[in-house]
């Protein structure tokens, strides 16, 4: 069951007050990375669906942690932040250093984010020098499933088909980089879950406490 509120801007998020501004943007993300875990752990997508809101989900990661993101510049530059973060209990403080640890040059799952954040919104490449020399994504994937038998689903509209085939190619395609892909999904689900609770008990705090006096419940808007 959800409640909804209303505020005046000026007097919640003011544009003049740095944690605000923070907030704010926290939030944008929180509705980001829960709608991809929504698909991603408590649907019944498929793998390939499955592997779509994984992608999605860490290129939102690791926006949030580089140097110039949320968890990064949007800490380190701003002392009013800090000392909100550090008002935080302490679990909420273990998530968010798991999650900043994220953008050293150590780590390994933050490389791994890094570099299917670079193929998110890039489909494979099909350039000819590539192919020639046996580079190629596609043509590799394709030589490793030869053997193997691809699907497709046909529907009356446009709306109801799936290439199934081609899920497994993409598949194929990412498992060099990230390995066993169960594996990786498993650790990028833990940090999606991380994010969200650090994310939730944050906006907890700034709108049931911080400024809960500006906020008024909607009369009637209660969902179940």
């Amino acid at each position: 069951m959800t409640t909804r509120y209303q505020f005046r801007y000026g007097d919640a998020v003011p544009s003049d007050d740095a944690v605000a501004r923070w907030i704010t943007v926290l939030a944008i993300a929180y509705n980001d990375i829960l709608l991809a875990a929504r698909h991603c752990i408590d649907s019944d997508c498929s793998e390939a669906e499955s592997a779509y809101f994984f992608r999605l989900a860490a290129g939102h990661l690791i926006e949030l942690v580089n140097d110039e993101g949320l968890l990064g510049a949007g800490v380190d530059q701003w002392p009013e932040v800090q000392e909100f973060v550090a008002s935080l209990p302490p679990e909420v403080q273990d998530d968010m250093e798991r999650l900043r640890v994220l953008r050293d040059s150590s780590s390994k799952l933050g490389k791994k984010l890094t570099k299917l954040r670079s193929k998110i919104f890039h489909y494979p490449h099909l350039h000819k020098s590539a192919t020639a020399k046996g580079r190629g994504e596609v043509d590799r994937a394709l030589d490793q499933k030869k053997d193997d038998t691809g699907q497709i689903e046909q529907g009356r509209t446009v709306s109801e088909g799936r290439y199934l085939f081609a899920d497994d190619v993409l598949l194929e395609i990412l498992s060099p980089t990230f390995g066993d892909l169960d594996d990786f999904m498993k650790e990028v689900r833990e940090i999606m879950l991380a994010f969200l609770r650090l994310a939730a008990a944050a906006l907890d705090e700034y709108f049931g406490v911080t400024r809960a006096a500006h906020l008024q419940q909607v009369d009637g808007a209660v969902d179940a």
